[in-house]
């Protein structure tokens, strides 16, 4: 670079071998994908520690009790109706709904934060689920007789799915006005290095009530239902089942060993557009030891 600006004398050379080297540069390191982004913006700090083989946090203590056509179907429906939804840990499911995203299933992490899938939060190409005017985000909760709703006041999801829409990082988290965990209890979650291939697993989320499935409750809009199967695949951060599930399952806990211990947010139906393990099986975002970090700090986070 410099030796043809000192042959040259040219000012020109100089000009052009400056530009060179400014294109030769290596690109900047992408930005971490599980980075965190909130709606309202709030800084939140994660601080890397060092993970052992595997974590699992402790799912909140149960206090007494106080209160569509099937799709995405790997061979037969194998689902059935919860029969006691407001029975620990089914009653610390909840439903997200707003307008303009899909309506989830979430499971309360803590005392007043809800985990979901980060789609049932923003749209994966930068827009949030509003948290003021006529529709706001809200999650719902069984309680005896109904369901009772509970506002929103922050979001939660990743820069990998909130900036670029991929899959791998589509989890997220909703800040509540209410601290209703305090009544109905929370999930544990965890992380293991260990493969959940070949393990039985099982889903439960809040779906459309479909007449034509065993997943159907009279004068219901939604209900639980909770399918099993097992662990087909797991790569590039996400886990794949053959798991049946339908509209409204996204965000459910996939559960493991334990049946109030989260081990993966379920995200993604099967795309037969797409190659294997995608086309033919369900999937989720798997926790990992990052994902673990997340989850832990929303759950504190103010």
């Amino acid at each position: 670079m410099w030796r043809i600006a000192r042959q040259t004398g040219s000012s020109l050379a100089l000009a052009l071998a400056v530009v060179a080297f400014v294109l030769r540069q290596p690109a900047a390191a992408p930005a971490d994908p599980h980075l965190s982004r909130t709606e309202p913006p709030i800084a939140v700090q994660i601080a890397p520690s060092p993970m052992p083989e595997s974590v699992m946090s402790n799912p909140g203590s149960a206090p007494p009790p106080s209160i569509a056509t099937p799709r995405d179907v790997v061979g037969s429906d194998d689902r059935r109706l919860v029969s006691q939804p407001t029975v620990f840990p089914n009653r610390a499911l909840v439903i997200v709904r707003t307008t303009g995203l899909a309506t989830c299933t979430g499971w309360l992490m803590a005392a007043d934060v809800v985990a979901t899938a980060g789609h049932c939060v923003n749209t994966g190409k930068g827009f949030w689920a509003p948290l003021k005017g006529p529709y706001p985000l809200q999650v719902s909760y069984p309680v005896a007789g109904g369901m009772k709703w509970c506002n929103a006041k922050r979001l939660y999801s990743t820069q990998g799915w909130v900036e670029h829409g991929d899959e791998r990082y589509d989890y997220g988290a909703v800040k509540l006005a209410c601290d209703i965990g305090k009544q109905l209890g929370w999930w544990g979650f965890g992380w293991t290095n260990e493969t959940y291939v070949g393990r039985m697993l099982s889903l439960t989320g809040y779906v459309s009530s479909d007449p034509a499935t065993k997943c159907y409750g009279a004068a219901q809009d939604r209900v639980q239902c909770v399918g099993n199967g097992a662990g087909r695949q797991q790569a590039d951060g996400q886990l794949f089942y053959d798991i049946d599930t339908s509209i409204g399952d996204s965000g459910s806990p996939v559960v493991s060993a334990c049946n109030s211990c989260a081990v993966a947010i379920h995200t993604t139906p099967f795309e037969p557009d797409k190659p294997e393990p995608h086309k033919n099986l369900n999937h989720g975002t798997l926790i990992t030891g990052r994902v673990f970090e997340n989850l832990k700090a929303w759950a504190k986070a103010p």
